[in-house]
């Protein structure tokens, strides 16, 4: 299946007016993209047709953007989400000690933060390389779901995979305990003290 210039520069306009021209649009463009070509050609052609292309792109970019159960969520949204809570007490920590910096500091070192937790999700994906293969790969299943966005728990993974409750339970938590030591190694190299 191939998209046009034309039919991509919608879509594209499209993702920008749903994400309110955030730069998360390309990222929610790209899973649209993906969704769209996982999809049946002869789907594809049909509703090019009709000139329903355009509408049932329009309707999966909003379904992504709106669902917290869309693979768009767990791979982009909810990896952030998980990173600010990983920061997020030991932000507060430095915080209390640092809370006499006046406000221009206070400013500055706030978007070096939010500068910080843009690009967290690559140094998280980074850390989990450093990783043995299977360790990594059980921690993102169970943190973040599948691609598909479904979201596992412990008895379903274990069910899914046949590796012990208990395994997978002590690897995700020894990887969480890496990550943290990694991510304040990461903070610290960045002089990134807030």
């Amino acid at each position: 299946m191939k998209l046009s210039q034309k039919e991509y520069d919608k879509l594209k306009q499209a993702a920008k007016n749903i994400t309110n021209n955030s730069d998360e649009h390309e990222d929610l463009l790209h899973e649209c993209l993906v969704a769209l070509f996982e999809k049946d050609e002869s789907l594809i052609e049909s509703l090019r047709e009709n000139k329903a292309l355009q509408f049932y792109c329009v309707r999966i970019l909003m379904n992504m953007w709106n669902s917290s159960t869309s693979s768009y969520h767990y791979k982009y949204r909810f990896q952030k989400k998980f990173l600010f809570q990983l920061f997020s007490e030991y932000s507060q920590e430095k915080m209390a000690e640092k809370n006499h910096l006046t406000p221009t500091i206070q400013e500055m070192r706030n978007d070096l933060h939010n500068q910080f937790l843009d690009n967290a999700v690559d140094s998280l994906h980074e850390i989990l390389d450093e990783l043995y293969w299977y360790d990594a790969e059980l921690f993102k299943l169970y943190k973040f779901g599948s691609n598909n966005g479904k979201k596992w728990t412990l008895n379903t993974l274990a069910e899914k995979t046949g590796i012990s409750r208990t395994s997978i339970f002590d690897t995700t938590n020894r990887v969480m305990k890496y990550l943290d030591k990694r991510m304040k190694e990461e903070t610290t190299l960045l002089n990134y003290d807030i």
